[in-house]
């Protein structure tokens, strides 16, 4: 009887040994890893995300870079141009012609140097134009269809190339003007030269938005890069990395329907404000935002917790964020333990 107590005594003893780790394993040890794997899979979906905004920035950066390069080249290109005919016209100014026909010859040498979107003009120091294929063109010289800019426009854009020229001797000037007559002014930039020799002004201009243009295709093909990105870049069980400006209009998203449309007005159930305004301010803070949303399966219940993970790109003034349901966080975790 003592063995068989003593026994008992040590099974007793064993048991409530056994079930006290079980209990601690299960409400201490469990939830703290539970917690743990938790963590990890936070810090890797921000690691995910930092990394989304590194690779987002060069792009960027390669975008500004290319824009930079492609309007140097421009100028380049423009201010040789004028400074190749303003030689040839200081050589022209030693002829023995009689002035009438130097002037006439001058006139009609600039006019072949140029084309209908590229072309050189000539005012002199009065302000007046000599050839412009917009004001003067001549008979046997190829110009512009329709009617002349306005003469306010005309007026106040010739005395700003003039005075930059007279002041400057050269120099790069911009302004606004219309690519055709009639049509909406646009941004150009003029080389202008002072030609003392011949008491005039010669200049030629290129349209920035041409070069913006070719900036935005460059662009678009670029955000189909990013976009191929994000879809290869899941968070969790089915979350994604989405993009908007600083204006609340989605730049990427998985939902192509929301590509382009300002979302700012977008309401968080929970506070009654707008979320994209509680995602910029989390950007801010400490670049979290837990939120309450319905989910695709259960689309009139916001009671399902989402966290954003938000970084701000601030040459673009792009927020790139993260879209998780905690829930498939959790489930992850779950899967593991």
């Amino acid at each position: 009887m003592r063995i068989g107590g003593v026994f008992f005594k040590i099974y007793s003893v064993f048991l409530a040994l056994t079930v006290a780790l079980a209990l601690a394993f299960y409400f201490i040890t469990l939830p703290w890893m539970r917690q743990a794997l938790f963590d990890q899979e936070r810090r890797a979906a921000e690691v995910l995300l930092n990394n989304t905004v590194e690779v987002v920035r060069s792009y960027r950066r390669e975008l500004d870079s290319w824009r930079t390069q492609m309007l140097d080249a421009r100028k380049a290109l423009l201010r040789e141009r004028v400074r190749n005919a303003a030689r040839l016209l200081d050589a022209l100014r030693l002829s023995p012609l009689p002035e009438a026909n130097l002037t006439h010859t001058a006139i009609r040498l600039v006019a072949s140097m140029g084309n209908a979107d590229d072309y050189l003009w000539l005012a002199d120091e009065h302000y007046q134009p000599v050839y412009h294929p917009l004001f003067s063109p001549l008979s046997d010289a190829r110009s512009l269809p329709g009617a002349r800019p306005s003469d306010t426009l005309a007026n106040t854009v010739t005395h700003a190339l003039v005075d930059h020229a007279l002041q400057n001797g050269e120099g790069f000037v911009e302004y606004l003007w219309p690519r055709r007559p009639g049509l909406e002014e646009e941004r150009k930039l003029a080389f202008v030269r002072h030609l003392p020799n011949w008491k005039w002004v010669l200049g030629s201009g290129l349209y920035v938005s041409d070069i913006e243009r070719a900036v935005e295709e460059r662009r678009m093909k670029q955000l189909e890069d990013i976009r191929a990105l994000l879809k290869a870049t899941p968070i969790g069980a089915a979350g994604y990395i989405y993009i908007f400006d600083g204006t609340g209009q989605m730049i990427v998203h998985p939902d192509k329907r929301l590509e382009g449309r300002n979302v700012s007005q977008l309401k968080n159930p929970a506070t009654g404000r707008s979320l994209v305004s509680e995602i910029i301010a989390a950007s801010k803070g400490t670049g979290m935002l837990a939120y309450q949303w319905n989910r695709p399966d259960d689309p009139k219940n916001y009671s399902h917790w989402k966290i954003a993970w938000v970084r701000h790109l601030p040459e673009a003034d792009w927020y790139i964020a993260t879209s998780v349901y905690r829930d498939d966080l959790y489930a992850n975790v779950d899967a593991i333990i």
